[in-house]
């Protein structure tokens, strides 16, 4: 019993150290039909075809928005990537997204700090084998999204070097993404990623 009393410090050790880098549930507000966030609004990003309408206050992300140091953030490639719409769907966020089969990396000058980054996923199909990293920290490992659901995922993240790079692939099919928003915080809080099943 000695033996197993003494493993426990350092299974707990490793619980806490496996819940780093990961997610917590995120918030859609389908009211007004708006991402739930704290702290300042730094970018709001729509992905989507510049012919979807473009959520209040966001700015728009198209499949051929590329990066330059003078605008502050895009694509660093776009080939391969597509965009599109679903007239069907409510709300402006989730109604378009941006995707690819190839991997995609989306880069955004900030000032150093810490942010909540706060995704929001949908697509009329199942999309089973996402990755998504965060400056080559990996967040999200052959992660599900389950057709006709929307699923809003919030992290806290620190740049200290002021650059943010996120890359995002699938393994099978396509990935998908909607909306980003990011906002300044004064602290970061615990660093904890969950998915929450919103309709």
């Amino acid at each position: 019993m000695k033996k197993v009393s003494l493993l426990w410090p350092l299974l707990l050790f490793l619980q806490i150290t496996v819940l780093a880098g990961l997610f917590k549930e995120g918030f859609y507000d389908f009211n007004k039909m708006d991402l739930v966030t704290v702290g300042e609004v730094v970018y709001a990003f729509d992905f989507g075809p510049n012919s979807a309408p473009l959520a209040s206050g966001y700015t728009k992300v198209t499949d051929r928005t590329l990066f330059t140091l003078e605008k502050g953030f895009g694509w660093l490639r776009t080939y391969g990537l597509l965009a599109k719409e679903f007239i069907s769907v409510s709300g402006d966020q989730k109604k378009d997204y941006v995707g690819s089969s190839q991997e995609g990396v989306f880069r955004i000058i900030l000032d150093p700090g810490i942010y909540q980054l706060t995704f929001l996923f949908h697509d009329l199909i199942s999309r089973p084998a996402i990755d998504l990293a965060i400056n080559f920290e990996l967040f999200l490992e052959q992660w599900f999204l389950p057709s006709l659901r929307t699923k809003v995922l919030v992290t806290d993240f620190e740049t200290p070097g002021g650059i943010l790079e996120i890359r995002i692939k699938a393994s099978k099919g396509l990935w998908v993404i909607n909306a980003l928003v990011i906002t300044k915080k004064a602290q970061a809080s615990c660093r904890i990623w969950q998915d929450i099943f919103l309709g």
